[in-house]
């Protein structure tokens, strides 16, 4: 029976037509997103290569050191958020970071329609042709009056059934297949992109599992749908209205209930927030280090700016510290300061950070756990979080760029001190800071932590299969099969 469904499709029109979109559309697909992370991996390189060259050496107590995150070559699969998450990180004394994202001009049509990878071929095309092999495999049959007949020679429902399922499923894995086979080999084509690299195979083995899963779930549906109707043109209809509400309303309108159901202030809004924050705690710490500085008024200012000018030289020139030994208590006093200003700085912005972070969190979650009543939505997660563009990717953006910043912080800015006096600012060396800027080395997630935080949609995945099956199987028990 299985053979009979295989062959049957395979000498229908709409196996035709679904070669055609797979052969066609894959391929495309592939091609257009391994030349397009090619473009952004040489500008990638030039970009970097250029600021090494210019500014990658300019060491001083105030420099802006620059970070540049590496497009990711899984994006090849999924595109994803890859093109709204920050390309650079851009460090600061303050300890406050700032990130850039550049956009091209001619990415505005591919950011209005989307970018046709791998993943919108998958969740738009497939899951749509799979839905249209499978509406009239019940009812179709039923119209015909082949179901009555299969049945009075006493083959079971639940063989039938199975026969539409299996059979259907391997009639859309041929040509979905011979597409797949096709896009590898414009990948190995690539001088930059291999399926062997040890960085891209193992992603992309679990992808094609949970793509082919994906598409079992939708011809189970289909099948169900089927199941569930009695005439053909009902059958297109109704699977019509699901494929439209479980790819494209729920995940679309998902968002936007999670908004009304937990709003979150804007980025815009933090940041002034932090800024604020950051001018007030400075102004504070200006008043109080003028405080020490009347208190220590006797002190000629001229000692005192000695004093800074040879302070790394004292542990080796005993004349020198019985010289300037009255600027000690001073120092003493500058110093807990400005120790006691950076701890308030790092404690009060990063409370706002993490307040509001923790807000996005809930609000994004309300939003994921709503689209999870779509199978697409599930499988989007899977394959998104695979390609390093899912949304997580993000909150690994913000972790690499504080890592760099605290790094740029120990290399740099804490071989500086920074004095203030009534006349002004004072920057003083303290010990010797490195020749050069350090470079950000960016790191995705791990194959481990990708999957764990997949754990949900890989259980909801098999779980929306199991659903459609079981309620295709007691569907059917019931159908009438008289035309």
């Amino acid at each position: 029976m299985i053979k009979k469904e295989i062959v049957t499709k395979v000498l229908d029109l709409s196996f035709v037509i679904a070669s055609l979109l797979f052969l066609v559309l894959i391929p495309l697909g592939m091609y257009v997103s391994r030349k397009d992370y090619e473009q952004r991996l040489a500008n990638y390189n030039l970009e970097h290569q250029m600021y090494r060259q210019k500014y990658g050496k300019e060491v001083s107590s105030k420099v802006e050191v620059q970070g540049f995150r590496p497009p990711s070559v899984l994006s090849i699969f999924a595109s994803g958020l890859d093109h709204y998450i920050p390309d650079k990180v851009i460090t600061s004394r303050s300890g406050i970071f700032s990130t850039n994202k550049d956009v091209r001009a001619g990415d505005s049509p591919a950011l209005l329609f989307g970018r046709m990878d791998l993943l919108f071929n998958v969740c738009f095309v497939a899951s749509l042709v799979a839905l249209a092999f499978t509406f009239s495999s019940l009812s179709g049959e039923r119209q015909a009056g082949t179901l009555g007949l299969m049945l009075a020679n006493s083959i079971s429902r639940s063989h039938i059934l199975l026969s539409k399922i299996v059979g259907n499923y391997v009639s859309l894995l041929i040509p979905f297949v011979m597409s797949l086979l096709i896009a590898s080999i414009i990948l190995e084509l690539s001088q930059d992109i291999s399926i062997l690299l040890p960085q891209l195979y193992p992603s992309f083995l679990i992808i094609l599992v949970v793509t082919l899963a994906f598409i079992l779930t939708m011809v189970t549906l289909g099948v169900l749908i089927s199941g569930m109707t009695q005439k053909p043109i009902t059958s297109m209809t109704v699977s019509l209205f699901v494929w439209v509400i479980i790819v494209l309303a729920l995940p679309k309108v998902s968002p936007m209930l999670a908004r009304i159901i937990y709003p979150v202030e804007t980025e815009q809004v933090v940041n002034l927030r932090k800024h604020i924050a950051l001018d007030d705690l400075q102004k504070t710490y200006k008043l109080k280090s003028a405080e020490i500085h009347n208190k220590y008024q006797h002190i000629p200012e001229e000692l005192i700016l000695r004093y800074f000018a040879i302070k790394g030289f004292l542990m080796d020139h005993p004349e020198l510290r019985t010289e300037t030994q009255s600027v000690v208590p001073l120092d003493a006093e500058l110093t807990a300061l400005s120790k006691e200003n950076q701890e308030r700085i790092n404690n009060e912005i990063g409370q706002i950070v993490q307040n509001h972070k923790n807000k996005m969190n809930i609000q994004n979650a309300i939003a994921m756990n709503i689209s999870r009543l779509s199978p697409a939505s599930c499988y989007t997660y899977l394959v998104s979080g695979l390609s390093n563009t899912g949304t997580r990717e993000f909150d690994k953006f913000m972790e690499n760029a504080q890592e760099f910043q605290d790094e740029v912080k120990k290399a740099i800015y804490d071989n500086y001190e920074l004095r203030v006096w009534k006349s002004g600012s004072q920057v003083t060396t303290l010990r010797t800071p490195p020749d050069t800027v350090p470079d950000m080395h960016y790191h995705y997630a791990s194959m481990a932590e990708i999957l764990e935080a997949g754990l949900v949609d890989v259980i909801l995945s098999i779980g929306f299969t199991f659903l459609f099956f079981t309620l295709a199987f007691a569907t059917f028990n019931r159908y009438d099969v008289r035309p």
